[in-house]
């Protein structure tokens, strides 16, 4: 069983459901127009026998004690300001064994980022964000062990890189006539704001893994 934290429209869901042969998940959001947008997904899929969702708000969840075998969460741990309470809770719907497992994007320690600010600024993103050192602390004080936090900037830079090459050469004039000019250049703004922050290593897109404990 599997809790999806944030899921959004739940594209993930229908995968964990049909590729990941999940018995059953449950996706949270605190936006009920995408969770409805979730909800139609998983009937036209045919997957509401193993696909629910709910509405939550900020802190504790409303979830007992050790339902879950494993909690996702894609690119949203950025957006919530108590991220101790929220590893602590995570730690408390885990079974024991259970498997937490993200992606997230971690902030440089540095005390000045300008290029990070600059890319937020861009992409009008009102982030939360952590440092790895902060995020292992939080999840070690909640029970977690085995934790593992994976760096992917190199990778992501040069993939970012040769996205914006391309949204600023070949498809510019295909992307202007489908988006229009205002949200083509808002685009070029975002991508090269998100360049300059992973070439600074002031954004860290990071794969995170822990477990609860058996015992």
């Amino acid at each position: 069983e599997v809790l999806d934290f944030g899921c959004g429209i739940g594209g993930v869901d229908i995968l964990l459901a049909t590729d990941h042969q999940a018995e059953r998940v449950l996706g949270i959001d605190i936006e009920q127009p995408v969770l409805d947008r979730a909800i139609q997904r998983a009937k036209d899929h045919g997957l509401t026998d193993k696909i629910e969702y709910m509405l939550v708000d900020n802190g504790p969840l409303p979830i007992e004690d050790d339902s879950f075998d494993v909690i996702f969460s894609k690119d949203v741990i950025i957006q919530v300001p108590d991220k101790p309470l929220l590893f602590q809770e995570f730690h408390r719907v885990l079974r024991p064994g259970g498997i937490f497992v993200a992606h997230d994007w971690l902030r440089s320690p540095a005390p000045e980022t300008p290029e990070l600010n600059k890319y937020l600024t861009a992409a009008e993103y009102e982030a939360r964000m952590a440092t790895r050192d902060e995020t292992r602390d939080w999840l070690e004080s909640a029970g977690f062990e085995n934790v593992v936090l994976t760096d992917h900037t190199d990778w992501l830079l040069q993939d970012s890189l040769k996205t914006h090459e391309r949204i600023i050469g070949p498809l510019e004039q295909q992307a202007r006539d489908l988006i229009g000019d205002y949200r083509y250049e808002r685009w070029v703004r975002i991508s090269n704001g998100l360049c300059g922050a992973l070439a600074a290593r002031e954004l860290h897109p990071t794969h995170m893994l822990a477990n609860k404990p058996t015992n």
